[in-house]
């Protein structure tokens, strides 16, 4: 059987570990949600990955652990916490990319008129020259008639 203090070691480095990843996901993911709306959260979401990976690391450690079955609640909080996490930030990239789509689409309808506008111009302008042209040559051909 296990040692009592070593499963009191295993439980009481679970429990901090816990503490130091839920804690900091828990309010970087508040702020990002209450704030997604007033800034750019690409470099928030930079500094929430690590954490993130470092509680799915916890998680395989409490997995792999003897004493997993006195850890279990905390196993299952930690999960339940990365799962929340991973879903949040998966909103987050498709609101980001969804917000980048609809910039590049104004972007263009912006810039669309005035693009048509010059495209237009030069064919107009080209055509011109073409009836100057064949207008030179009817010209030419009628005196030389």
């Amino acid at each position: 059987m296990a040692d009592p203090v070593s499963a009191a070691v295993a439980v009481g480095w679970a429990m901090k570990a816990a503490g130091w990843v839920a804690s900091p996901i828990i309010s970087e993911l508040y702020k990002k949600a209450s704030s997604l709306l007033n800034f750019d959260a690409s470099q928030k979401l930079k500094e929430l990955e690590p954490k993130i990976l470092l509680l799915q690391r916890v998680m395989e450690i409490v997995e792999e652990s003897p004493y997993r079955h006195r850890l279990q609640q905390l196993f299952n909080d930690l999960k339940s916490a990365f799962y929340e996490a991973e879903d949040i930030l998966d909103d987050v990239e498709y609101y980001l990319l969804e917000k980048q789509i609809q910039d590049d689409y104004l972007k263009l309808e912006v810039a669309g008129p005035r693009r048509n506008k010059s495209h237009v111009k030069k064919l107009l302008t080209s055509a011109m020259k073409k009836c100057n042209f064949l207008k030179d040559q009817t010209v030419a051909c009628q005196k030389s008639s």
